[in-house]
């Protein structure tokens, strides 16, 4: 099987977030390659319940991780934080929320 550079792994990422959004919304049914994602003539189904589509959480705590969760997401899902590292992980709540008003979205 072969699978992209790891270091692509975020470009990589995002290709595919936007790829699947597409499909499952129907804003989508064909995808000329981009760097990863090629397809054509794919319907997703059943359809989802949620409206406008699934919800798609992203986790991690980089500054990449973070801003993919901003733009692309619709959650954000923090991890390997200690229960002690209450600074870290505010810091890293106030950059998702700062990302988030950037993107043009309000979540808290």
């Amino acid at each position: 099987m072969r699978t992209e550079p790891f270091e692509e792994r975020g470009k990589v990422t995002d290709e595919y977030i936007t790829a699947f959004q597409r499909v499952v919304d129907k804003r989508q049914s064909k995808l000329q390659r981009q760097s990863t994602a090629t397809f054509s003539n794919i319907v997703f189904l059943p359809k989802p319940v949620q409206k406008p589509t699934i919800p798609i959480w992203i986790g991690g705590h980089s500054k990449q991780a973070i801003r993919r969760a901003a733009r692309l997401g619709d959650g954000w899902h923090t991890h390997r934080r200690r229960a002690d590292d209450s600074v870290g992980a505010r810091g890293c709540r106030r950059r998702y929320v700062d990302v988030t008003r950037i993107c043009g979205k309000s979540r808290a």
